[in-house]
């Protein structure tokens, strides 16, 4: 498979039109394999394992961002993919529309503040309702979006980029099951490479940034890492292990 990124470089959706096949679609970020790209999986195929039908198949050949996210579209059955360019310059989303005949797009959105991360990961509130950008720039960025139209409005930035710390290289983000609480990974606070934190910020406050709830403090060897909620609506997270040398 063409994919050279890093932690969230990769999404698989499933086809509206036929429910054994599912798109793997996978982001390039190195010079290698640049780009934007999906594979076709088809499970009618050696007795429901499956196998690879269409490979490595291009939409786009410049650097994406190590952000791939999807969200459904309001007529329950088709999905929007949205990603962003490997840059530190620009304030584009992309998107694709995943339907019964195949592929639509791009169409292409400016909207909310110069990125200048080339991480910049997106989430969905479980509802579809909001979308929350956030990078190692210390961004957080909420947008409402309408899923018929896969239009993103109403920015609403909550952690501009370069701010001032305590804290610094916001890494993951997940969003509770009732879209009212955002959790963030920091993995070390400014000069300091030895502490990382997991944050919990209220997005009903009425300062969400000041709404900021120090859940739980890492030290290294350990580090926290990636933040997803999973099919049971709880949020796991991942951490590693590191050591100085």
């Amino acid at each position: 498979i063409a994919a050279e990124g890093w932690y969230q470089e990769m999404i698989i959706l499933p086809d509206p039109s036929n429910r054994d096949r599912f798109y793997l679609f996978h982001a390039g970020i190195t010079t290698s394999y640049p780009g934007l790209y999906y594979t076709i999986i088809d499970l009618s195929y050696n007795g429901g394992l499956g196998k690879v039908v269409q490979k490595n198949i291009q939409l786009h050949n410049f650097p994406v961002s190590d952000g791939l996210a999807a969200v459904k579209h309001g007529n329950g059955r088709d999905w929007w993919i949205f990603f962003r360019r490997w840059d530190y310059s620009n304030t584009v989303y992309y998107e694709y529309l995943l339907t019964p005949t195949g592929l639509s797009g791009p169409y292409v959105q400016n909207i909310g503040s110069t990125i200048k991360s080339g991480t910049t990961r997106i989430k969905f509130t479980k509802d579809g309702k909001r979308m929350i950008a956030v990078d190692p720039g210390n961004m957080i960025e909420v947008y409402d979006i309408d899923r018929c139209t896969g239009v993103l409005s109403n920015a609403n930035i909550i952690h501009p980029h370069d701010s001032v710390p305590p804290y610094t290289n916001y890494w993951s983000h997940a969003v509770s099951e009732n879209g009212r609480y955002l959790y963030i990974t920091s993995i070390y606070n400014g000069s300091n490479h030895d502490t990382s934190y997991l944050f919990q910020f209220d997005l009903q406050a009425s300062n969400v940034l000041n709404s900021i709830d120090t859940l739980q403090t890492f030290v290294r060897p350990v580090v926290a890492g990636l933040l997803q909620r999973g099919p049971d609506d709880k949020i796991y997270l991942s951490c590693s292990m590191e050591f100085n040398d």
